[in-house]
């Protein structure tokens, strides 16, 4: 019967959605955790001599680009 197959499909729908939250939780975890991982790199860039700055500065950049582009979820239907 065709309701039968509607109602597998939204247990699926169901069971993706889950899946989903669980990404969106993963990703603001390891957001935060590459948040104190940049502040960490700021600091022991600031400490360090002249030279070995200026690579750090473009992980550092490279990085912080990476982070602003972040990871565009799908919109919600």
């Amino acid at each position: 019967a065709p309701g039968c197959q509607y109602g597998s499909l939204v247990e699926r729908c169901q069971q993706r959605e889950a899946e989903f939250v669980e990404l969106v939780k993963d990703y603001e975890q390891k957001s935060d955790e590459l948040k104190t991982i940049l502040v960490r790199l700021s600091l022991t860039n600031t400490q360090s001599p002249k030279h070995k700055k200026k690579p750090l500065t473009a992980r550092l950049s490279a990085a912080k680009a990476v982070m602003s582009a972040g990871c565009r979820w799908p919109k919600r239907p």
